[in-house]
């Protein structure tokens, strides 16, 4: 007799049929704390005990994309298992296609983009042809590829080939307005050699526009469908998600689970971070992951600028250490954006930069309008520009493209939340983190910024700001602790950096 019984419930879920006490083990084994979960209201009010369980002992269900997770540990565990056989996994045969075939198909979709304004062929790269042939070919595949890579083109080319294919309607979702715009843009770009009209086919669903799907290509943020209800996605047959790192979030991983009918799921993202659970829940929800490129491979292919990082490290006097040494971490965090002295540092090291700079902050009031106005009145020749969340999709989308053709020096002082993931920002010269972070996926996002090549960039300049407000004999304050997780990042990405001391008063 089998010890456990797999059949699929829907697109999003299995179901497990097995004694409850193995059950028991294998939901242990797909139970994971969440990162951060002991300063959670809720944890801290005892209504949660911290974890996440992946496995739905009330329905015996598991996420779809985790299945080979579980065959694979039940294995190891001794346990036999059998399949009902109801389509489970069962390729679609309308969509198979060899990798030569797929290649010469995508060479005669004759795509098209602006390089140094100038209308010129994409060579689609071989690794960009390899990533959607894994999508084709699974049918659920995460694709890690650095910004830079080509994840719009992978997207756009998986778009075509569905809906030749097998699609009627297929689901773009970025994070945030200015993507919904900026990949419309490139779609649209991509489109005018190859007389495919993308303004006739897509539809976009975002600041309160229509719901109801009337166009084969859908682009929307998840902020706009996730309170959707379930049968809204009956009408989608494939969701692509770009920056699907982002996908730990309860709200985009509601939009997978109500998508039950949905047979093709892909993401794409620049970066994902190293937790267990955040990688399962993407694996569960779309399926198995896969790194296309490393940003380094890329670099020294030439397909993205090279970097130099210096690593500037503030000290600061007697006093201020005194009132930092036993501060809580939100606390220096408010005496840093606060501090007269480093924002006035920022500010002319910014000012002394030539080309394009970006300036990344976390804290709007207290932090990124302080350092815009003062930059704004030391600036002489540069044009100084302010981006948040408060700042019009429209604007901002005017800020970036006029960065990109502008002759002049710009300096943009930009919330993390708006610029550092997704846009494309080929001519920036610089980037200066502002605000300490030990994010591994705001950091290379962040970083990615920059890396695109422009014909007047040889490389990117990153200056990243760490503070040492304690005294040598206490542990190393917050921000501090984060700069060395910032170091450990930069090593493992093998990027080149050099630390200088400077001091503040």
């Amino acid at each position: 007799m089998t010890d456990i019984t797999l059949s699929k419930k829907n697109e999003s879920f299995i179901n497990i049929d097995c004694d409850i006490g193995i059950l028991q083990e294998l939901s242990d084994f797909f139970t994971f704390y969440v990162e951060g979960y002991k300063h959670m209201p809720k944890f801290r009010a005892g209504v949660w005990d911290g974890k996440i369980r992946l496995l739905d002992m009330r329905f015996g269900t598991l996420p779809t994309g985790l299945t080979t997770e579980l065959v694979e540990y039940s294995k190891k565990l001794g346990y036999s298992i059998s399949f009902k056989p109801n389509n489970f996994g069962v390729p679609n045969e309308k969509t198979m296609v060899d990798i030569e075939t797929l290649k010469k198909w995508i060479f005669d979709l004759n795509i098209h983009t602006k390089i140094n304004g100038l209308e010129t062929r994409i060579d689609v790269r071989d690794y960009q042809v390899e990533a959607i042939y894994n999508c084709i070919h699974n049918q659920r595949q995460v694709s890690v590829t650095p910004t830079g890579g080509g994840k719009s083109l992978i997207a756009y080319c998986l778009y075509r080939w569905y809906l030749e294919h097998d699609v009627n309607h297929f689901l773009l979702v970025v994070p945030t307005l200015n993507l919904v715009k900026q990949m419309y843009s490139d779609f649209k770009e991509y489109s005018k050699a190859n007389g495919f009209d993308i303004e006739a086919n897509t539809q976009i669903i975002a600041d309160g526009a229509d719901k109801n799907i009337n166009k084969s290509l859908i682009i929307s943020t998840w902020q706009s469908i996730y309170k959707i209800p379930s049968k809204w996605f009956n009408d989608i047959d494939c969701i692509l998600m770009d920056e699907c790192h982002q996908c730990k979030s309860d709200a985009i991983k509601g939009i997978f689970e109500k998508a039950i009918n949905v047979k093709y799921r892909f993401g794409v993202t620049g970066s994902l971070d190293k937790s267990a659970v955040n990688k399962l829940v993407i694996n569960g929800m779309i399926g198995d992951i896969s790194k296309v490129k490393t940003t380094r491979e890329l670099i020294n292919e030439g397909h993205l600028s090279d970097i130099k990082i210096t690593c500037i490290i503030l000290g600061y006097n007697k006093e201020s250490k005194a009132l930092i040494k036993s501060a809580d971490y939100q606390t220096e965090i408010d005496f840093l954006c606060q501090h007269k002295n480093r924002n006035t540092f920022i500010s002319k090291l910014a000012l002394s930069r030539t080309g394009n700079s970006l300036i990344l902050f976390n804290y709007i009031e207290k932090h990124g309008v302080p350092l815009y106005e003062e930059i704004k009145y030391l600036a002489t020749t540069q044009k100084v520009h302010f981006v948040s969340g408060k700042v019009e999709a429209e604007d901002r989308e005017r800020i970036r493209l006029l960065v990109q053709d502008s002759t002049e020096n710009n300096i943009i002082v930009a919330s993390c939340g708006t610029f550092s993931t997704g846009l494309n920002l080929p001519r920036i010269h610089n980037i200066i983190f502002a605000t300490p972070t030990k994010s591994v996926i705001r950091v290379m996002q962040s970083i990615g910024r920059g890396l695109r090549r422009s014909k007047d960039k040889d490389y990117l300049r990153l200056y990243d700001i760490a503070d040492n407000i304690v005294p040598s004999k206490y542990k190393p304050n917050a921000t501090m602790r984060h700069f060395l997780e910032r170091l450990r990042i930069y090593n493992e990405e093998e990027h080149p950096y050099k630390i200088i001391e400077e001091m503040i008063e």
